[in-house]
């Protein structure tokens, strides 16, 4: 027998610190967006075995997993909450975000960097996507690839992704709309030594900023905008437009049940924050019927975006079979992947 596992939530519990507040909007201001609140309503997310000994469920309901990256000589211990009550589903650590972060670990995600990766599919022969392979010379140079570089993680969770990209150098603003959550990953972050005001590891060459972002919302992404700029080297007050863009944007397993105003929300603050140069990196698992979720990648064509999927993860997890797909998505006309700046008009 088998049962849909869900996440429910209908309490926002108390906020107890360890994050950065982006304060909320005025509700009695009128705004143009619509902004998308997390949800904290019961969402299908995946089939599993009904048994409490599930290992799916097992290890969503771990008080504390360890992950390991030899590639980089980092060890993470994360601290999950999934079925406490009033926390969303972004209190654990789904497979999807475990195989995004094990990717950057192991290949610097070089493929999903390189423009002509899918012309080179082509001239093999191969009409799908395959895992990259690569010799530890080619990988250690990719992963340098990292250092210096600008990124911002949205629905992040626990930000498992965030931390491995500031292992290997990078400068990264992890977000959640989800208050609880938030409080969470920046309680993982301290603890793991990677926190931008107290980072305890020298060996560390990058750090990790939390706040909340909820998708569509002017004010949070706004905020998002101005700590990209000021990682540029804009400061506040600068005449003229300004305007400056991460290196990447990640994205793991955000894209799930029927939710189409969060993704519209979701398109809008990626459109927000992309520019050329950009690359969104999202890693997807398909679960169930996959055509509604697809609208969310048509609404970012139609927002200017080239989406094209670069990895299959395709396997047997948990007696089922499994499929985790990684896509890349970056502006019409973008010359180069994943190296943005900033532009003063």
């Amino acid at each position: 027998m088998h049962c849909v596992v869900v996440a429910a939530s209908s309490e926002r519990g108390e906020r107890d610190g360890g994050s950065r507040r982006v304060p909320r909007p005025d509700p009695g201001k009128s705004s143009s967006r619509t902004c998308v609140e997390p949800d904290t309503e019961t969402t299908a997310l995946a089939v599993v075995r009904d048994t409490p000994l599930s290992p799916l469920m097992g290890r969503l309901r771990q008080k504390r997993r360890e992950f390991t990256y030899p590639e980089i000589g980092l060890t993470l211990t994360l601290d999950q909450r999934w079925d406490t009550a009033g926390v969303g589903t972004g209190a654990a650590v789904w497979d999807s975000a475990e195989l995004l972060a094990r990717y950057m670990a192991t290949s610097g995600a070089a493929r999903a960097f390189n423009p002509d990766a899918l012309k080179d599919d082509a001239r093999a022969g191969s009409s799908s996507p395959s895992k990259t392979t690569m010799d530890a010379d080619a990988a250690a140079l990719a992963r340098d690839w990292w250092a210096g570089a600008v990124v911002v993680e949205l629905g992040g969770g626990l930000g498992l992704a965030s931390m491995v990209a500031a292992r290997m150098g990078a400068t990264v603003l992890c977000t959640d709309g989800d208050d609880l959550v938030v409080d969470m990953c920046a309680r993982n972050v301290r603890a793991n030594g990677l926190a931008a005001d107290d980072s305890t590891d020298s060996s560390s060459r990058g750090t990790v900023e939390v706040a909340r972002l909820a998708w569509g919302d002017d004010e949070d992404v706004a905020a998002a905008e101005a700590w990209v700029a000021a990682r540029r080297g804009i400061e506040p007050g600068t005449e003229g437009r300004a305007k400056a863009y991460p290196d990447v944007v990640l994205l793991a397993d955000v894209v799930y049940g029927e939710r189409p105003d969060a993704w519209r929300g979701l398109t809008r603050t990626c459109a927000a924050l992309a520019g050329p140069g950009t690359v969104v990196l999202l890693s997807h698992t398909r679960r169930g019927d996959s055509g509604s979720q697809r609208k969310f990648f048509d609404w970012l064509r139609d927002a200017g975006f080239v989406v094209e999927a670069v990895e299959r993860w395709k396997g047997t997890r948990d007696g089922f079979a499994s499929l985790t797909l990684l896509y890349r998505a970056y502006r019409y006309g973008s010359t180069t992947l994943g190296r943005s700046y900033s532009v003063v008009k």
